[in-house]
């Protein structure tokens, strides 16, 4: 996927400033930066949830306002940064609706949706979770829900908007760990929006960090995180350990 010149703007305010990017296929990507820089914006751009005010974005060579909505959802999913669902519906059922843009209005399940039903609740580990009710899981369970629904999509490529929001570290690391096993053993492609820079530095490939509309790094984690790009980005210095060939973010100011 390829960014070009977009801009975007609420009313007469700019959110975004004329952003390039390439995403990289078969890597995993972390958008950083500030809360309102734009992070959220460009993930909603990119999965056709907003429309650029100027500029385009490329899937294939295409621009994605050419593609529709049904095609574009085989290529590309999305977990949001809060999912909602009904309380009782259970947890097979809300990942079926990942089939959506596989299935006639009017037919049921064929044999390949319930394969890949059962492969991504496998995938994602909720298979003995089958038959819950929402709302009688855990946040941590919830969120593999949303993923395996979104894998049930069979998409290249899954976009998350911070996806360890109020979860516990255990929970945190769960759910990143599965990212990082989707992209090894099957190829995804996935770009997300963390907060936390030590997880995002640990387990993405690539790292665009924002600040006020615009992109102001991007590349390789290790080549462009560092001292003096965090305080591009955050306006604060930040300590920074190396250990075991990685960096790590002390986050505490250098000035304590």
């Amino acid at each position: 996927m390829e960014v070009k010149n977009v801009s975007f703007q609420y009313g007469r305010e700019p959110t975004l400033v004329s952003v390039s990017a390439r995403i990289p296929k078969g890597k995993i990507t972390t958008l950083i930066g500030p809360n309102g820089c734009g992070k959220t914006t460009l993930l909603q751009l990119m999965t056709k949830n907003l429309k650029p005010s100027a500029g385009a974005i490329y899937l294939e060579g295409t621009d994605i306002k050419e593609i529709s909505l049904r095609s574009f959802s085989k290529k590309v999913a999305i977990v949001h940064q809060y999912n909602t669902a009904p309380k009782d519906i259970s947890v097979k059922n809300l990942v079926a609706y990942g089939r959506t843009p596989y299935r006639s209005f009017y037919k049921g399940l064929s044999q390949e949706d319930e394969f890949t039903i059962d492969w991504a609740m496998e995938t994602t580990e909720i298979r003995d979770l089958q038959d819950r009710p929402m709302d009688s899981l855990s946040g941590g369970q919830r969120q593999r829900v949303f993923i395996a629904m979104a894998l049930a999509q069979k998409t290249e490529i899954l976009f998350l908007d911070e996806p360890t929001t109020y979860l516990d570290v255990r929970h945190q690391i769960h759910i990143l760990e599965l990212l990082q096993r989707l992209n090894r053993d099957y190829g995804m492609t996935i770009v997300m929006v963390l907060h936390d820079l030590n997880q995002s530095i640990y387990y993405s490939d690539e790292i665009i960090g924002m600040k006020e509309g615009r992109i102001v790094i991007h590349g390789k984690t290790e080549d462009v995180i560092n001292r003096n790009t965090l305080y591009e980005i955050f306006g604060i210095h930040l300590k920074m350990l190396h250990a075991n060939r990685q960096s790590y973010v002390l986050t505490v100011s250098e000035a304590n």
